[in-house]
């Protein structure tokens, strides 16, 4: 007689419930515009451009933030799509991971800086400038601000499904696991870099540098905002190296946090190594910031690392096996 072990039985999966498709098709509807509108000035169309060259100098950086925002759609559909259950977590949670430091800040910061400016007497950040006509900015930073709310709310409710162990507070004993001295020192890496993200951020806000020569107060407002997430997320890790159970509002804090920390900090960097400083876009950085920004990102992603080895830990439970189940070969 020959007993056959139970094979790791995987979890089950609860239907796509109608909030996440009806999501998916809201994120996809908000970002066509700013698709549409990428892909007229690829083509060399001046649609809402005050400048006849402005589509010449800006058309690789069009067909770089076009496909970024096609990445999204694709990214929505596959959010509620079956393909999405079988791919690797990372190709799913990586794309929204720089996502969410992308249009997080902006959801935010570009919201509340608008708002403040025009109650303080300032005038409206979104009127227009010497290269592009007003509603250029509305299209733009409203459908930014779409993007993220609808794109991360649907990602919460996939990854509820996806973690629910590691979404509903992680195990009650030894959460952390194996890489628990791995994690924590990832973590203590991070929370310097968090610290002096923020604090470059504020100073700019205060005294202006960087890209913000002579920030205005939409500027200032953005600024503050993203220093605040950044400082949230080393709270977040603060609670999670102290041996704090996973709650909510520290994982969404750990992964907004980290994210606007390297996105903020990669795109400077890109920025600096890839544009002159006298063309249009061109980056402020000193060499010093320069420096400071690329031990900032390196930690931010280490940090990233620890948080994702503390899910994969917590998730890991013990497989289901049957009950001695045995299956003669001979009677």
């Amino acid at each position: 007689m020959t007993t056959f072990a139970a094979r790791d039985i995987a979890p089950t999966w609860p239907p796509v419930s109608p909030a996440r498709r009806r999501l998916c098709v809201a994120t996809i509807l908000a970002c066509l515009p700013y698709v549409c509108l990428k892909t007229a000035w690829i083509l060399g169309w001046q649609v809402g451009a005050t400048t006849d060259d402005f589509s010449e100098t800006t058309r690789v950086a069009n067909l770089v933030t076009g496909t970024m925002d096609l990445c999204g759609i694709a990214l929505a559909v596959l959010l509620i799509h079956p393909l999405g259950r079988r791919i690797p977590a990372f190709v799913v949670g990586g794309p929204l991971w720089i996502a969410s430091g992308l249009l997080a800040p902006l959801a935010i910061g570009i919201t509340l800086g608008t708002a403040t400016q025009v109650l303080t007497g300032g005038g409206s950040p979104v009127s227009g400038d010497e290269a592009l006509s007003g509603w250029v900015f509305l299209a733009v930073y409203g459908g930014f601000t779409a993007q993220a709310v609808l794109l991360l709310s649907g990602f919460a409710l996939y990854a509820r499904d996806r973690w629910p162990v590691a979404l509903g507070g992680g195990r009650e004993h030894d959460g952390a696991g194996a890489t628990r001295s791995l994690q924590n020192l990832l973590g203590w890496v991070f929370l310097p870099s968090a610290i002096g993200h923020a604090a470059l951020a504020l100073r700019w806000s205060v005294t202006g540098g960087g890209d913000f020569d002579d920030p205005s107060t939409a500027q200032r407002v953005f600024l503050i905002v993203g220093a605040a997430l950044a400082l949230g997320g080393a709270a977040a890790y603060a609670v999670l190296l102290r041996g704090g159970r996973l709650r909510q509002r520290w994982l969404t804090l750990g992964f907004v946090g980290t994210a606007v920390v390297f996105t903020g900090t990669l795109t400077g960097l890109i920025t600096l190594v890839s544009v002159e400083r006298t063309d249009w876009g061109g980056s402020g950085l000193t060499h010093g910031e320069g420096l400071a920004y690329l031990f900032i990102a390196l930690g931010a992603l280490g940090g990233a690392i620890g948080g994702t080895l503390r899910l994969v830990e917590e998730q890991r439970t013990t497989p289901l096996v049957e009950e001695q189940r045995t299956t003669p070969l001979v009677e």
